[in-house]
């Protein structure tokens, strides 16, 4: 067993509330990369960009009297041709395979906390398109 106490990347970017934790460069020593963050404030991740590895974008109730219910609208573009799917409004994971090309996302009509977890496979994350 890994319990990783730190280092780990703590990042705050607008639309995130508190502190997001990061691990994204091989602390759990398992081959994954995970981030946590709370969205509180619309949000939206507006570059196009796929990845070399397979990746789950886990967005959830941060209300915890109320799991099923998400509080939030979440609009994702996927694919090359980067059709819009339908508004998210439940707890929905989003399993990407390596190559998926991804975004923009846009997280709106926010009506409570939004947990969003992006998980990967892969020791070392590129998040950004000059990452990849």
């Amino acid at each position: 067993m890994n319990t990783i106490s730190g280092p780990l990347f703590i990042d705050y970017e607008p639309g995130w509330t508190g502190t997001s934790i990061w691990a994204h460069h091989d602390e759990y020593n398992a081959g994954i990369s995970l981030g946590y963050h709370c969205i509180v404030t619309p949000y939206d991740v507006r570059f196009s960009h796929a990845h070399p590895n397979h990746e789950n974008l886990c967005f959830l109730s941060g209300d915890p009297d109320n799991p099923e219910e998400l509080g939030a609208d979440i609009k994702v573009c996927l694919g090359n041709e980067q059709e819009e799917h339908t508004v998210i409004n439940t707890p929905t994971i989003l399993s990407m395979p390596s190559g998926l090309k991804h975004c923009p996302l846009l997280v709106d009509n926010i009506r409570k906390p939004v947990v969003f977890l992006e998980v990967s496979a892969t020791r070392l994350f590129a998040g950004k398109p000059e990452d990849v």
